[in-house]
């Protein structure tokens, strides 16, 4: 969108270019679930956010693990 600016001599040296910028940023989280029911694409946006959901969930178990130091136990060799 902002491309299409530049091109008519506007861009981000206007005055209203960087609140435009701040509006869609925060407005894209909002509009992104309406946005995919109108082209069929919503299936895909809740399969995507659960798999980076439980993604970043493991993520956060095992660097959990690593800073309690379970994998520093596993790393030490056990002596007989």
């Amino acid at each position: 969108m902002l491309t299409g600016f530049t091109v008519g001599g506007g861009g981000f040296a206007n005055d209203g270019a960087w609140l435009d910028l701040i509006i869609a940023t925060l407005l894209f989280p909002l509009l992104t679930p309406w946005l995919s029911l109108y082209d069929g694409s919503i299936i895909g946006l809740i399969l995507s956010s659960s798999l980076l959901a439980a993604g970043a969930c493991n993520l956060r178990a095992i660097l959990h693990q690593w800073f309690a130091g379970e994998f520093s136990k596993l790393r030490t060799p056990r002596h007989s």
